[in-house]
């Protein structure tokens, strides 16, 4: 039994800081950070706290690839169900256009730049005015920066709004980890 219990405390061990060793790895390569989306109607203001929004960079690719899950509590303001275990939501996916040559140029400037990128929410493409800024992420030799994007939506285009709703939705990602890949 003494043997059992020791093989099983080796394999524990052995199977658990190799699952330790891939998620460290699948963080690096798809780390998230937070975003928030600003909910605009007239005068009133509602600031939502975004999780797992995502940018990546392929390698040879001049765009942005961004991922965004904006739950149903959010466009809806239904407020949590606790026992809900689906959650409902819409994932915003867009690339934007970028020069990684000028943002290599301009990395500690804080330039703001304006460009154009492609949206896809509620299965409804558009094409969007964004402005990024690339921010140093410490490791610049290697090509890396983080940026700040920041981007205006009509969730009535995307059939999240009634058609004469005053909704505007802003979505800011601050110092967001670029993964490349």
């Amino acid at each position: 039994m003494s043997h059992l219990f020791k093989f099983l405390t080796i394999f524990i061990v052995i199977f658990g800081s190799q699952t330790s060793v891939n998620a460290q790895s699948d963080e690096d390569l798809y780390a998230s950070s937070y975003a928030n989306l600003v909910q605009e109607e007239g005068l009133v203001r509602k600031l939502f706290l975004l999780k797992d929004a995502t940018v990546s960079f392929p390698n040879g690719t001049k765009e942005l690839h961004i991922l965004v899950e904006l739950p149903d509590t959010v466009i809806n303001y239904a407020p949590v169900n606790m026992d809900d275990s689906i959650n409902t939501g819409y994932l915003l996916r867009m690339d934007i256009k970028i020069d990684p040559n000028q943002i290599q140029q301009e990395l500690t400037s804080t330039k703001t730049f304006k460009t154009h990128g492609h949206l896809v929410l509620n299965n409804i493409s558009q094409d969007i005015e964004v402005d990024y800024m690339p921010i140093e992420s410490g490791i610049e030799e290697n090509g890396n920066f983080n940026v700040f994007i920041s981007f205006r939506i009509n969730p009535a285009d995307f059939r999240l709004a009634n058609a004469d709703s005053k909704k505007v939705f802003a979505i800011n990602m601050y110092n967001t980890k670029v993964n490349r890949h």
